[in-house]
Protein backbone atom coordinates (compact mmCIF):
# COMPACT_ATOMS: atom_id res chain seq x y z
CA UNK A 1 0.00 0.00 0.00
CA UNK A 2 3.01 2.29 -0.27
CA UNK A 3 3.44 2.43 3.51
CA UNK A 4 6.35 1.19 5.54
CA UNK A 5 6.80 0.62 9.24
CA UNK A 6 9.72 2.31 10.93
CA UNK A 7 11.07 1.79 14.41
CA UNK A 8 12.55 4.50 16.59
CA UNK A 9 13.09 4.29 20.36
CA UNK A 10 11.46 0.81 20.41
CA UNK A 11 8.19 2.12 18.97
CA UNK A 12 6.74 1.84 15.48
CA UNK A 13 5.24 4.38 13.14
CA UNK A 14 4.44 4.60 9.43
CA UNK A 15 6.08 6.42 6.53
CA UNK A 16 5.07 6.55 2.88
CA UNK A 17 7.31 5.77 -0.09
CA UNK A 18 8.49 9.41 -0.24
CA UNK A 19 9.74 9.26 3.36
CA UNK A 20 6.90 11.42 4.72
CA UNK A 21 5.81 10.40 8.22
CA UNK A 22 2.19 9.29 8.15
CA UNK A 23 2.10 8.16 11.79
CA UNK A 24 4.66 9.00 14.45
CA UNK A 25 6.35 6.19 16.35
CA UNK A 26 3.90 5.56 19.20
CA UNK A 27 3.01 1.85 18.98
CA UNK A 28 4.96 -1.13 20.30
CA UNK A 29 3.71 -3.17 17.33
CA UNK A 30 1.85 -2.63 14.08
CA UNK A 31 0.54 -5.66 12.21
CA UNK A 32 0.12 -6.22 8.50
CA UNK A 33 -2.49 -4.13 6.69
CA UNK A 34 -5.42 -6.25 5.51
CA UNK A 35 -8.55 -4.64 4.09
CA UNK A 36 -6.86 -1.26 4.74
CA UNK A 37 -6.63 -1.86 8.51
CA UNK A 38 -3.77 -3.01 10.73
CA UNK A 39 -3.80 -4.08 14.35
CA UNK A 40 -1.76 -1.77 16.58
CA UNK A 41 -0.50 -2.52 20.10
CA UNK A 42 0.76 -0.48 23.01
CA UNK A 43 2.30 -1.93 26.16
CA UNK A 44 1.19 -0.22 29.34
CA UNK A 45 2.71 -0.78 32.78
CA UNK A 46 0.18 -1.17 35.54
CA UNK A 47 0.26 1.57 38.21
CA UNK A 48 -0.01 -0.87 41.12
CA UNK A 49 2.49 -3.45 39.86
CA UNK A 50 5.30 -3.75 37.39
CA UNK A 51 3.23 -5.94 35.05
CA UNK A 52 2.75 -4.93 31.44
CA UNK A 53 -0.65 -4.99 29.82
CA UNK A 54 -1.04 -5.11 26.07
CA UNK A 55 -3.76 -2.93 24.56
CA UNK A 56 -4.95 -3.30 20.98
CA UNK A 57 -6.90 -1.44 18.32
CA UNK A 58 -6.99 -0.85 14.57
CA UNK A 59 -5.38 1.88 12.48
CA UNK A 60 -6.14 2.76 8.87
CA UNK A 61 -3.82 3.69 5.98
CA UNK A 62 -3.88 7.35 7.01
CA UNK A 63 -2.70 6.49 10.55
CA UNK A 64 -6.10 7.13 12.14
CA UNK A 65 -7.27 4.92 15.00
CA UNK A 66 -10.55 3.53 13.69
CA UNK A 67 -10.78 1.36 16.81
CA UNK A 68 -9.01 3.05 19.75
CA UNK A 69 -5.96 1.19 21.03
CA UNK A 70 -7.53 0.41 24.41
CA UNK A 71 -8.84 -3.15 24.04
CA UNK A 72 -7.36 -5.97 26.15
CA UNK A 73 -8.12 -8.61 23.53
CA UNK A 74 -8.45 -8.53 19.77
CA UNK A 75 -9.12 -11.73 17.87
CA UNK A 76 -8.43 -12.93 14.37
CA UNK A 77 -10.65 -11.65 11.61
CA UNK A 78 -13.46 -13.89 10.39
CA UNK A 79 -16.07 -12.82 7.86
CA UNK A 80 -14.99 -9.16 8.06
CA UNK A 81 -15.44 -9.06 11.83
CA UNK A 82 -13.08 -9.18 14.76
CA UNK A 83 -13.89 -10.03 18.38
CA UNK A 84 -12.59 -7.44 20.85
CA UNK A 85 -12.78 -7.14 24.64
CA UNK A 86 -12.35 -4.22 27.01
CA UNK A 87 -13.03 -4.26 30.75
CA UNK A 88 -14.69 -7.68 30.49
CA UNK A 89 -17.19 -6.51 27.83
CA UNK A 90 -17.06 -8.43 24.57
CA UNK A 91 -17.83 -6.74 21.24
CA UNK A 92 -17.71 -7.39 17.52
CA UNK A 93 -15.87 -4.87 15.39
CA UNK A 94 -16.91 -4.61 11.74
CA UNK A 95 -13.84 -4.42 9.50
CA UNK A 96 -15.82 -2.85 6.64
CA UNK A 97 -18.17 -0.50 8.47
CA UNK A 98 -16.10 0.06 11.68
CA UNK A 99 -19.28 -0.62 13.67
CA UNK A 100 -18.86 -1.89 17.23
CA UNK A 101 -21.58 -4.22 18.56
CA UNK A 102 -21.55 -4.96 22.31
CA UNK A 103 -22.58 -8.30 23.82
CA UNK A 104 -23.47 -7.47 27.46
CA UNK A 105 -23.57 -10.32 29.96
CA UNK A 106 -21.41 -12.60 27.83
CA UNK A 107 -18.41 -14.17 29.61
CA UNK A 108 -16.73 -14.91 26.28
CA UNK A 109 -17.46 -14.25 22.62
CA UNK A 110 -15.93 -16.63 20.10
CA UNK A 111 -15.09 -15.74 16.50
CA UNK A 112 -17.99 -15.56 14.07
CA UNK A 113 -16.90 -18.37 11.83
CA UNK A 114 -20.25 -18.71 10.11
CA UNK A 115 -21.70 -15.80 8.16
CA UNK A 116 -24.12 -14.77 10.86
CA UNK A 117 -23.42 -16.59 14.15
CA UNK A 118 -20.86 -16.45 16.95
CA UNK A 119 -20.21 -18.81 19.84
CA UNK A 120 -20.93 -17.34 23.30
CA UNK A 121 -20.33 -18.40 26.89
CA UNK A 122 -22.66 -17.32 29.68
CA UNK A 123 -21.60 -17.59 33.32
CA UNK A 124 -18.03 -18.73 32.73
CA UNK A 125 -14.75 -17.07 33.59
CA UNK A 126 -12.31 -15.93 30.92
CA UNK A 127 -8.58 -16.23 31.68
CA UNK A 128 -6.84 -13.67 29.47
CA UNK A 129 -3.39 -15.12 30.17
CA UNK A 130 -4.30 -18.55 28.82
CA UNK A 131 -7.07 -17.38 26.47
CA UNK A 132 -9.37 -20.02 27.98
CA UNK A 133 -12.85 -20.07 29.45
CA UNK A 134 -13.74 -22.22 32.43
CA UNK A 135 -17.28 -22.99 33.53
CA UNK A 136 -20.46 -21.51 32.21
CA UNK A 137 -22.55 -22.75 29.33
CA UNK A 138 -22.14 -22.30 25.58
CA UNK A 139 -24.58 -21.25 22.90
CA UNK A 140 -24.74 -19.11 19.77
CA UNK A 141 -25.84 -15.59 18.95
CA UNK A 142 -26.27 -13.58 15.78
CA UNK A 143 -23.73 -10.94 14.80
CA UNK A 144 -26.15 -8.26 16.03
CA UNK A 145 -26.17 -9.76 19.55
CA UNK A 146 -29.45 -11.70 19.55
CA UNK A 147 -29.46 -15.21 21.02
CA UNK A 148 -30.00 -17.81 18.29
CA UNK A 149 -29.28 -21.01 20.25
CA UNK A 150 -29.58 -20.78 24.04
CA UNK A 151 -26.44 -21.30 26.11
CA UNK A 152 -27.22 -24.79 27.43
CA UNK A 153 -24.13 -26.72 26.29
CA UNK A 154 -21.06 -27.72 28.32
CA UNK A 155 -18.96 -27.22 25.21
CA UNK A 156 -19.61 -26.05 21.67
CA UNK A 157 -17.58 -25.86 18.48
CA UNK A 158 -17.82 -23.50 15.54
CA UNK A 159 -20.13 -24.19 12.62
CA UNK A 160 -18.97 -25.98 9.49
CA UNK A 161 -21.30 -26.77 6.59
CA UNK A 162 -24.30 -25.82 8.73
CA UNK A 163 -23.44 -28.02 11.73
CA UNK A 164 -21.64 -27.54 15.03
CA UNK A 165 -20.57 -30.20 17.52
CA UNK A 166 -21.97 -29.59 21.02
CA UNK A 167 -21.62 -31.37 24.36
CA UNK A 168 -24.49 -31.77 26.83
CA UNK A 169 -24.74 -34.10 29.83
CA UNK A 170 -21.26 -35.39 28.96
CA UNK A 171 -22.27 -36.51 25.45
CA UNK A 172 -21.34 -35.00 22.10
CA UNK A 173 -23.81 -34.55 19.30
Amino acid sequence: NGLYKFKLNNKYGLIDNTGRIILSNKYHAIGKFVDNLACARVDVKSADSNKETNLYGYIDLQGNEVLPVEYEFIGKRFNNRSVVMKGGEWCLFGIDDHKLTAFPGVAHLGPCVSDDMCKINIGGKYDKGNNRVTGGLWGYCSVDGKTVIEAVYESACGFSEGFAAVKKDGKWG
